[in-house]
């Protein structure tokens, strides 16, 4: 069976600008289930840092839901604008495909340089600047210093439409 967005609306309450899911009281189950979720936020935060939802023995991240509650339809991928898996506010969702998506990711945790797409060439003794774009990785050029690398880096970001919170840290949930 499809979730509809009539069934998530009779079984959750989504206050788009809090992102915050929670559970409506429900005439289909017992008084103690009532007494003890209904207006209670709903889901858990997995082991990837998103919001999940149990709705008909089903999980669903809670970012998905909001664009059915909200929009009537399940986009195949949501961008969380600001990078925060946990703000499910409506206004940080946009419905994208894999390659907008890939052009606002986080940085790295595996980044030694403090920039995205920037890293040191030992063979070279040169700051290389790369980006990839719908899967190609473009070799942007080797540089004497890592603030030249930087700005060609940048421009790139602009050239392409990468969005301006690429590269920038990734937020934790629950984090101010």
């Amino acid at each position: 069976m499809t979730l509809t967005q009539k069934r998530v609306r009779e079984v959750l309450h989504y206050n788009p600008w809090t992102g915050v899911f929670t559970w409506r009281r429900r005439q289909d189950l017992p008084a103690n289930w009532n007494e003890r979720w209904a207006g209670k936020e709903a889901g858990s935060v997995n082991d990837r840092g998103y919001i999940v939802i149990r709705v008909e023995y089903k999980r669903y991240r809670a970012h998905r839901l909001a664009f059915l509650y909200m929009k009537n339809y399940m986009p195949d991928e949501v961008d969380h604008i600001d990078h925060c898996r946990g703000n499910n506010a409506f206004s940080n969702l946009r419905d994208a495909n894999r390659s907008t998506n890939g052009k606002n990711v986080s940085m790295h945790s595996t980044n030694t340089s403090g920039v995205t797409g920037v890293h040191w060439d030992n063979k070279r003794g040169k700051w290389v600047a790369q980006i990839t774009v719908d899967g190609e990785v473009k070799y942007l050029g080797g540089y004497n210093s890592i603030d030249a690398a930087k700005h060609v880096r940048m421009a790139a970001n602009d050239q392409f439409n990468f969005h301006s919170n690429h590269g920038k840290p990734e937020y934790i949930v629950g984090a101010a």
